[in-house]
């Protein structure tokens, strides 16, 4: 959009365009000017690239495509105008959605660590599945760098990473999946600080050494128990500390009793290590079954029935059990290639653990397409992957033929945002209350409100599950004639909010995070004011699980007026 601005005095309304700008917020990125015509009038061209608060929505086409065989698939546009996107994808492996996946976990806006992790992880690994052009390789360099420099801010004195930057404690599981990326980062080249890793071996070593198996009766805080050790102890094999000391005594303690994954992840560290004999040993009596469980079972570990699955095939793929991964490897890419809703934790871990996986494959790709009846291109690729983007913004059609000797997977996938006003209300396991509250703490009605009105948002969350959350995310965007005054702790007659474990308030909207008791409730409180005149959308509220989006609730959105 263009919007075209007289000013009669530059000088005088100067401080009225950077106002303009500030209430423009929603596009504040790309912003042009020209001036024109001396010093007294001028004329402004703003090019604003206006953000709709709605999440995209996908769709995705598949096909098993035999040897020899052809496929046409018609398309729609999704979404607004401008907001239309289509990705063809096509894979001599199970297909993965790797563009959709890759995409959701560097676009995922929360930033704890596991999360600034998972967006950066398996960009390590992209060129193992495709032909990487000059400006994918400056982009992806480019997010390992600022993710290498982020996670310095996470790591306390004693070497551990917190959950969140400036966190009291170490996060166990968090510290093992840093320190692992950390690792693979360096030995594909980059720059990883050399203190930043001499910290963590010791904060590692330390906790293993200390660590003694839990005397817990609740089955799934022992199994996370269990697996944390057995991947610190890899870790430390990756980085040539290897505790043997440590991996004897939880192999004697623990033994057949521990869950498949640790014992997995023992031997793998054993074989790191030079130990191949006992590795052996052990993945001679290991079982593939493992436990059925979900993110709020996974005790911090951030797990799930697909995360271990995807941990266990990449396991697999390191010792070079490539026919006991095959099942996995389906099973893994599969659930990438859905429309399932999958945690940052579960897509990440999927896609390295398929990366690994695939990095032994030898299989080239062959495969002719067109789009919309125009010329066929012809593909033959040495990578197992292939993608393109193509028109998203009209209805149209792709055609494939299959000239490969083997069956090939080809995808479309579309994307689009839709317009604001369109989403619904539900909820599952948590109820969530929005209120609009006057300083006398009467209620007032937010979608007519006087120019300069201080108010407060008042937002309360109500677990209803059968179980404690860990790792809740409240999402409020507020319209963009509303500006945030105070910190989202405020006080409303004399009653003061619950404080976050971690707190991000941006520019137009605050993401508050978590934990809540079964049974329990907890309030925030945003105060705001009405300060620009004209209509807004407001979003609806989300609160979420992060590694369990089944357990939600959100609110519908409206339009908000702000009069003189």
């Amino acid at each position: 959009m263009v919007l075209h601005l007289l000013f009669k005095d530059c000088s005088r309304y100067k401080t009225t365009f950077f106002t303009i700008k500030t209430r423009s917020r929603v596009g504040v990125g790309n912003v042009k000017l020209s001036a024109r015509s001396g010093s007294y009038e001028a004329v402004y061209d703003v090019d604003i690239d206006i953000r709709n608060a709605n999440p995209p929505t996908t769709e995705v086409f598949a096909n098993d495509l035999a040897a020899n065989g052809t496929w046409t698939q018609n398309y729609a546009p999704l979404g607004i105008p401008g907001s239309n996107f289509a990705q063809l994808e096509v894979s001599a492996i199970p297909p993965l959605n790797l563009h959709a996946r890759l995409k959701y976990l560097i676009k995922y806006p929360y930033g704890c660590v596991e999360q600034t992790t998972s967006g950066a992880f398996p960009q390590l690994y992209v060129g193992t599945f495709s032909e990487l052009s000059a400006k994918q390789k400056e982009d992806i360099d480019k997010n390992m760098k600022t993710a290498i420099a982020k996670l310095q801010r996470f790591q306390r004195p004693d070497g551990g990473f917190g959950y969140w930057i400036g966190a009291a404690s170490g996060d166990d599981w968090s510290s093992c999946y840093v320190g692992h990326f950390l690792l693979e980062a360096k030995s594909a080249g980059y720059n990883v600080p050399a203190e930043m890793l001499t910290q963590w071996t010791s904060y590692q070593s330390a906790r293993a050494t200390a660590w003694t198996a839990t005397t817990e009766k609740n089955e799934h805080a022992v199994n996370a128990d269990d697996q944390t050790q057995a991947y610190r102890l890899y870790t430390l094999a990756l980085a040539n500390k290897a505790d043997i000391s440590s991996m004897n005594r939880m192999r004697t303690n623990r033994g057949d009793k521990a869950t498949s994954l640790a014992r997995w992840y023992l031997a793998a560290a054993y074989a790191q290590a030079g130990q191949r004999d006992v590795a052996k040993t052990i993945i001679a009596s290991a079982s593939l079954q493992l436990t059925a469980s979900r993110a709020h079972e996974a005790h911090k570990t951030f797990g799930s029935t697909l995360r271990d699955e995807a941990m266990l095939l990449h396991v697999l793929s390191v010792l070079d059990e490539r026919t006991k991964a095959d099942g996995l490897l389906k099973s893994v890419s599969a659930r990438l290639a859905s429309n399932d809703w999958l945690s940052t934790q579960e897509t990440a871990q999927a896609l390295i653990a398929v990366s690994k996986y695939v990095g032994k494959d030898t299989r080239n790709l062959q495969f002719e397409y067109r789009v919309e009846g125009g010329e066929w291109v012809k593909i033959n690729s040495r990578f197992p992957l292939w993608s393109q983007p193509i028109d998203g913004e009209r209805a149209t059609k792709v055609e494939f033929r299959n000239t490969s000797g083997a069956t090939i997977f080809p995808r479309l996938h579309t994307e689009g945002t839709p317009k604001a006003g369109s989403e619904t209300a539900s909820n599952k396991g948590l109820e969530l209350n929005v209120d609009f509250v006057g300083k006398n703490g009467a209620k007032l009605t937010p979608t007519k409100m006087s120019q300069s009105t201080n108010f407060y948002a008042v937002v309360t969350v109500k677990n209803t599950a059968a179980h404690d959350f860990n790792e809740l995310a409240l999402h409020h965007v507020f319209p963009s004639g509303w500006e945030i005054t105070l910190s989202p702790t405020s006080e409303v007659n004399g009653k003061t909010g619950d404080k976050p474990e971690f707190l991000d308030v941006r520019d137009d909207r605050v993401y508050t995070f978590f934990d809540l008791k079964k049974g329990a409730s907890k309030t925030f409180i945003v105060s705001l004011n009405s300060t620009y005149t004209g209509k807004y959308y407001m979003p609806g509220v989300v609160v979420e699980s992060m590694y369990d989006k089944s357990y939600h609730a959100r609110t519908k959105g409206d339009w908000a007026e702000v009069v003189k």
